[in-house]
Parts: structure tokens; sequence; C-alpha cells
């Protein structure tokens, strides 16, 4: 779920403090395997869902 998620992105960001905000981006997507939520686009359609 979305907690879990978060939760790995904080322990990313805390793997590599200090880090270029883009390398700490790739480094997300490649270990905090989640398709949906991780998009290039702006979250508008997990906007429609909750409604």
């Amino acid at each position: 779920g979305q907690t879990q998620f978060g939760v790995c992105i904080a322990r990313v960001r805390k793997q590599h403090q200090g880090q270029d905000e883009a390398f700490i981006f790739q480094a997300i997507l490649s270990q905090c395997q989640s398709k949906r939520e991780i998009t290039k686009d702006p979250p508008s359609e997990d906007d429609e869902t909750k409604r």
C-alpha cells in the first residue's frame, strides 16, 4: 500500500542523504518497486480514485 511505499522512500532518502535529488529519485524508482505510485505525471488520477 501507500504507507509502505512512503516508508521505502524515507529509507532510501536516508541511505542517500546529501545526494542529488535526481539520484535519489532513481534509487527510489529502482528500490521501491511500486508501479503505479511513481509515474512521471502529476498524481491527478489519484484524486479521482479518492472521490
